[in-house]
C-alpha cells in the first residue's frame, strides 16, 4: 500500500522542482522570443530547446495570435486618438491661458512653426534608409523633459527636454532613441511576449494544479488526514499550524502569481545602442550624449520633478549612463576613433542656438505657470545668454525675479530686466503688460516724483492693449483706480480713438507705440527720457535707460 504512495510523492516532488525551474525561466521569455542571446551576469541559464519549442508552439496557437492582434489593434486605435487630440492643439498658442480647462497631463503642441519644422527635418535625416515606417517629429509644450513615440510613427519631444540640449548631437541621440523603439518593433513585441507568457503561465498553472491536488491527497493520507488543504486566490495553504512538511512542500512549488518581466530596461538599452549607430551614420558624436545625462542630473538636483519623464528615476539614469559608457568604450570605440581622425563629427548648424533659445524662453514662461521656478529661471537666463536682445525673455525673467525676490538686490535685478525689456520693445510696443508691470514697480517705491511716469505707463498699457486686441483690457476698473492714485482722475480712452489709421502704408493697421499712445492719451511727444528710479536702499548695477513714452508732457489744446 505504501509503495504506490512513495512513488506518487516522488513524482510530485520531481514535478515540483521542474515547475519551479520553469517559473524562473519566464524572465527570459523576451530574449527567447526575439532571438537575443545577450543576458546579464545574474540572469538564469538559457531556455532549453524543449522550452523554446513550447514557446514557438504557443505563439502559433490561433487563439494567442488573435489575442495579440486584438491588443495591438487596440493600442493603435488609442494612439490614433491621442495623436488626433494633440494635433488639434497646434494653433492654441504658447499661453496656458489660451486652453480652457488645461491640465498638467494634457499634452499639446508647441505653437512655433519654425521650431516644429526644424525638429521634423532634423529627425527625418536620422531615419535609416530603407525603413518601411513613416515618421513625423513634433514638439510638445510641456516643461517636463520627456520623449515618446506612438505606434502611428509620431515621435514627440517636449519643450522641457529640448530646452536642456546643448548640441545637435544630443538632439540626434534623443530622436534616434525614439526611432529605434519603432524600428525594433518594441511596442508590438511587448504585446506578443506578454500574451505568449500568459498562455505559458496558464498551461503551467493547470499542470501545477494537477500536481498539488495529487500531493495534497498523498500527504493527507500519509499524515492521517491531519492536513486539510484549501485554496485562496490560487495559493495552497496548510489547514493546520505547525505542519512543517506541508508548508515546505507548498512553498516549494506553488507559485500563485508570475512575477512581471521587467522589459523596460532591456528595451531602453537596445534603443540606446541603435541610436548611437544612427548618430555615427549621420556624423553626430555619440560621446556628446553624456552631456544630456549631465544636464538631466543637474536639473533633477535643482528640482526633482524634472525626473518625472524621459529617463525616469535617478537609479535608471545611472544605469543608462553606465550602458552608454560601455558602448562608447567597447563596441563603438574603434569606429569613433576612426571617425575622429578622419573628417570628424558634425558641428552644430547655424539654426540650433536661435531655435533652442526661443524654446528656452517659452519653456521658461510655461515653467512659471507650473511653479517650476528654478527651471524657469534657468531657462530664461539661458535664453538671454543666447540672445541678449530678447525683450520677452527679459520681461518674464523680471516677473519671475520680482515674484521670488527676497532681498533688495534681487528686486533691483528684476527691475533692471524689466527696464531692459521696455527699452528693447520701445519701437514696437509688443509687450503691453511690461508697462503695467513697470507702473506697479514704480508704485511700490511710494515716491511722489514717480506719479507722472506711473500714469504714463498705465496709459501706455491700455493703449497698446487696445491696439493689439481691439478692446480695452478687462482690468480697466483697476487701472482707473491706479490712475487716480497717481493723481489722474479724468483720463479715459476715447471711444473709437483708433479709427483713424496712423501709418502711411495702405492696408496696414499697426502703428508705432509712441503715435498710438500720443493719440490715445491726447499727449504731445515726450520731451524727456528719464531713467527708471533705483530701489531704495539697494546697491545695483548701472541702470538701463527706458524710453519714456508718456511722461513730463503737456496736454494739447482742446478741439
Amino acid at each position: 500500500m505504501y509503495k504506490p504512495l512513495v512513488v506518487a510523492l516522488s513524482a510530485v516532488l520531481f514535478c515540483g522542482v521542474s515547475a519551479s525551474k520553469s517559473s524562473a525561466q519566464l524572465s527570459q521569455l523576451g530574449n527567447a522570443l526575439n532571438g537575443k542571446q545577450k543576458r546579464s551576469a545574474d540572469a538564469p541559464t538559457d531556455l532549453s530547446n524543449v522550452d523554446k519549442d513550447k514557446i514557438a508552439r504557443i505563439e502559433q496557437m490561433p487563439e494567442v495570435q488573435d489575442d495579440i492582434q486584438q491588443e495591438w489593434d487596440a493600442l493603435r486605435r488609442s494612439d490614433m486618438q491621442l495623436a488626433y487630440g494633440i494635433n488639434l492643439t497646434e494653433n492654441l498658442g504658447v499661453s496656458q491661458d489660451s486652453v480652457s480647462g488645461d491640465a498638467f497631463d494634457r499634452q499639446r503642441l508647441y505653437s512655433n512653426p519654425v521650431v516644429q519644422s526644424y525638429i521634423n527635418e532634423f529627425g527625418q535625416r536620422l531615419v535609416p534608409k530603407g525603413s518601411p515606417n513613416l515618421y513625423t517629429f513634433r514638439v510638445l509644450y510641456d516643461p517636463i523633459p520627456k520623449a515618446l513615440t506612438l505606434s502611428t510613427g509620431t515621435v514627440y519631444i517636449s519643450s522641457g527636454l529640448l530646452a536642456m540640449l546643448t548640441s545637435e548631437s544630443e538632439l540626434a541621440y534623443v530622436l534616434g532613441h525614439e526611432i529605434a523603439h519603432v524600428e525594433l518593433r518594441q511596442a508590438y513585441l511587448r504585446i506578443r511576449d506578454k500574451n505568449v507568457e500568459i498562455e505559458l503561465a496558464r498551461e503551467k498553472a493547470e499542470k501545477e494544479k494537477m500536481i498539488t491536488d495529487v500531493s495534497s491527497l498523498v500527504m493527507g493520507a500519509g499524515l492521517g488526514g491531519a492536513m486539510i488543504p484549501f485554496r485562496l486566490g490560487g495559493s495552497l495553504l496548510g489547514g493546520s499550524a505547525g505542519l512543517a512538511t506541508g508548508m515546505e512542500v507548498g512553498h516549494y512549488f506553488i507559485h500563485p502569481q508570475i512575477e512581471p518581466v521587467l522589459w523596460a530596461s532591456k528595451e531602453e538599452d537596445d534603443a540606446d545602442e541603435l541610436a548611437t549607430k544612427y548618430m555615427i551614420e549621420q556624423g553626430y558624436d555619440p560621446r556628446q550624449a553624456q552631456r544630456l545625462f549631465d544636464s538631466l542630473n543637474q536639473m533633477t538636483t535643482v528640482d526633482s520633478r524634472m525626473g518625472l519623464g524621459f529617463m525616469g528615476s535617478a537609479p535608471r539614469i545611472k544605469e543608462r549612463e553606465a550602458r552608454l559608457q560601455t558602448l562608447l568604450n567597447g563596441e563603438l570605440k574603434a569606429e569613433i576613433e576612426m571617425k575622429s581622425k578622419g573628417n570628424g563629427f558634425k558641428a552644430d548648424g547655424a539654426d540650433f542656438v536661435p531655435i533652442v533659445s526661443s524654446v528656452k524662453r517659452d519653456n521658461g514662461i510655461l515653467s512659471m505657470d507650473y511653479d517650476l521656478f528654478a527651471v524657469a529661471k534657468r531657462n530664461l537666463e539661458g535664453a538671454i545668454q543666447d540672445r541678449p536682445d530678447d525683450a520677452y525673455a527679459h520681461f518674464y525673467l523680471a516677473k519671475l525675479e520680482r515674484l521670488t525676490a527676497r532681498t533688495p538686490e534681487e528686486r533691483q535685478d528684476g527691475l533692471n530686466h524689466l527696464t531692459t525689456a521696455l527699452r528693447l520693445d520701445a519701437d514696437r510696443g509688443a509687450i503691453p503688460a511690461a508697462h503695467l508691470e513697470y507702473a506697479v514697480a514704480l508704485m511700490e517705491q511710494e515716491n511722489p516724483a514717480n506719479r507722472d511716469q506711473i500714469a504714463g505707463e498705465l496709459k501706455a498699457y491700455v493703449a497698446l492693449s487696445e491696439r493689439d486686441h481691439a478692446t480695452v483690457p478687462a482690468n480697466m476698473p483697476l487701472i482707473y483706480d491706479y490712475l487716480s492714485g497717481a493723481g489722474d482722475t479724468k483720463w479715459y480712452l476715447p471711444p473709437q480713438w483708433y479709427g483713424a489709421q496712423l501709418t502711411n502704408n495702405p492696408g496696414f493697421t499697426t502703428t508705432a507705440p509712441e503715435a498710438v499712445i500720443e493719440k490715445a492719451t491726447l499727449l504731445s511727444p515726450a520731451t524727456a527720457q528719464p531713467t527708471a528710479p533705483a530701489m531704495a536702499n539697494a546697491t545695483s548695477p548701472t541702470r538701463a535707460k527706458v524710453k519714456a513714452v508718456a511722461a513730463h508732457t503737456k496736454k494739447e489744446a482742446s478741439n
